[in-house]
């Protein structure tokens, strides 16, 4: 009875000695502590990343400007103008439907070509008109065709006889003239060759 008792207790002893030394083991951490102290952390310098362009990538350049190009686009000259005149310097524009009509002319006479039969005149206003006719014939010089058919009378309103018609216009310092503007197509043609605005008269009445 007595050596199974002591052998019992050898067996207690050999199972508490290391479970012992295990609780002392337990008061500290078996492995080395790893964590790390935010103090010991050194923040990296920040970097501002800067786009890249790639090798193969041609560099986009502004195109260049212009100097007085504004984008703007201007419209050719004389296109939209509707008539005869348009398009030439100096030149007054009549509509169709000005052109259709007969109209009264006061003018300033010039001298008359009995060869061509045209009296030289200067237009000071359109009797009746409308105004933007008035306004582009305003001191416009024409050429008033005299044909058998115009009647002419002189200041004191008498019919001038074919004898006595050449001189009568050639004297002639004011008058009206009645008569319809023609197409650019029949306008006469001055000294220098260029156009001049025409009328066919219907009838002319001298005042001066």
């Amino acid at each position: 009875m007595i050596r199974p008792l002591s052998l019992f207790t050898v067996l207690a002893c050999t199972l508490i000695a290391p479970a012992a030394a295990l609780a002392r083991d337990g008061e500290r951490p078996r492995f080395p502590d790893r964590r790390i102290e935010a103090a010991d952390v050194q923040p990296s310098p920040e970097t501002t990343e800067q786009p890249t362009v790639p090798a193969n990538d041609p560099e986009t350049k502004p195109a260049p400007v212009v100097p007085g190009d504004d984008g703007e686009t201007t419209s050719e000259p004389g296109k939209g103008h509707r008539g005869d005149g348009a398009g030439l310097p100096g030149m007054p524009e009549l509509t169709p439907a000005f052109l259709r009509r007969v109209w009264r002319f006061s003018v300033e006479a010039d001298g008359y070509d009995a060869g061509a039969h045209v009296l030289s005149a200067t237009v000071d206003r359109v009797l009746g008109g409308p105004k933007r006719a008035r306004r582009a014939l305003a001191d416009v010089d024409v050429a008033v065709l005299v044909t058998p058919a115009t009647r002419v009378l002189d200041a004191d309103g008498n019919r001038v006889g074919a004898d006595g018609l050449a001189p009568a216009l050639d004297d002639a310092n004011d008058a009206v003239v009645t008569g319809k503007p023609l197409a650019k197509a029949k306008w006469q043609q001055d000294e220098d060759g260029d156009p001049v605005p025409t009328l066919r008269a219907k009838r002319i009445a001298i005042e001066d």
